[in-house]
């Protein structure tokens, strides 16, 4: 793989990187779940791959990332409509402090 196209292939993950998440909206990191989190770091290492691999087509490798940050959208959707898909993708919160007192764990 030439220098150039290294770079070509680094600039197409990264605007699909961005048209994606755009697309996502923007969040906090306290409002991110578990899945999110897993999906940013996923994505992140399939457009690296895609990047700086020549055995993998840039447009297969761009397709993947658009495939997994569409999924992300998708299951943040499908969790913020139904609240039993909400407690089994993203778990129940823990109470730690209630009315100034520290419950026990």
């Amino acid at each position: 793989m030439t220098f150039f196209e290294m770079i070509l292939r680094s600039v197409g993950a990264i605007l699909v990187l961005v048209l994606v998440a755009r697309l996502n909206g923007p969040k906090q990191i306290s409002q991110m779940t578990f899945y999110d989190y897993i999906v940013g770091i996923t994505t992140c290492s399939l457009a690296a791959t895609t990047a700086l691999s020549a055995d993998i087509p840039l447009l297969h490798g761009l397709a993947v990332i658009a495939f997994f940050l569409l999924a992300g959208i998708f299951m943040s959707k499908l969790t913020d409509k139904n609240r039993l898909m909400r407690r089994v993708l993203t778990g129940t919160p823990i109470v730690v402090i209630a009315q100034g007192q520290i419950k026990p764990g």
